[in-house]
């Protein structure tokens, strides 16, 4: 089969750095990227299909990918179309563009707007999301805390969010989300609308919604 490749040049975006075989250059991708932000944008070459994604770790984020036992412990908790086309086409068979470097505040800007202009076949998402932005009001957060420290299994829904995949999971109560994280409830609570757990996990009560949850 013929191999192809997505022309972003042509769509006027023209990447900070190109990989033409990831599996070839692995050394050089992970060193060229350590200590930076940025978007980066694999590219399947049999398929032409892609998949954008930002970290403020590029070289962390990446040496995941290069991981195989890390996708696939991910694919057994998640639906990523991009690890599970990694791991069935080979790391040689994908192309990798660092289409852009910024700074943190700005990644999830500027992700959305590359997924926006490449439409990527591989985001089961279309809209970027960031941690900063499910914040809940200090009146709630203090409310929730209250009600948390007399009841570690107290019924609120709780939304996981994978802020690599973007993938979202809902749960009916903190053991069963406990669970799926593999971590105790009381962990979780102490990451629950404050920070990141696991450096990709952001946990909050989704008083609000009720559906799909497991």
């Amino acid at each position: 089969m013929k191999s192809k490749n997505i022309n972003i040049q042509t769509l006027y975006i023209i990447p900070v750095v190109s990989y033409s075989n990831a599996g070839v250059l692995k050394k050089k991708i992970l060193k060229d990227n350590k200590n930076k932000s940025g978007i980066y944008c694999w590219n399947n070459l049999i398929t032409g299909k892609s998949y954008v994604g930002s970290s403020v770790s590029l070289s962390k984020r990446l040496y995941n990918y290069y991981s195989s036992n890390y996708l696939r412990n991910e694919l057994k908790v998640t639906k990523s179309i991009i690890y599970r086309s990694i791991l069935k086409n080979g790391y040689s068979n994908f192309s990798l563009y660092i289409i852009e470097y910024c700074e943190k505040d700005l990644l999830i800007k500027r992700e959305q707007y590359y997924i926006d202009v490449l439409k990527p076949e591989y985001n089961i998402l279309k809209i970027a999301s960031s941690p900063l932005e499910q914040k809940v009001s200090s009146k709630t957060r203090e409310s929730i805390s209250n009600t948390l420290s007399n009841n570690l299994t107290i019924l609120l829904p709780i939304r996981v969010i994978n802020l690599e995949t973007k993938e979202v999971n809902y749960f009916s109560n903190n053991l069963k989300a406990s669970i799926f994280l593999d971590t105790s409830e009381s962990t979780l609570i102490r990451y629950i609308n404050k920070k990141v757990l696991k450096e990709k996990y952001w946990i909050t009560n989704n008083i609000n919604n009720h559906r799909n949850s497991k």
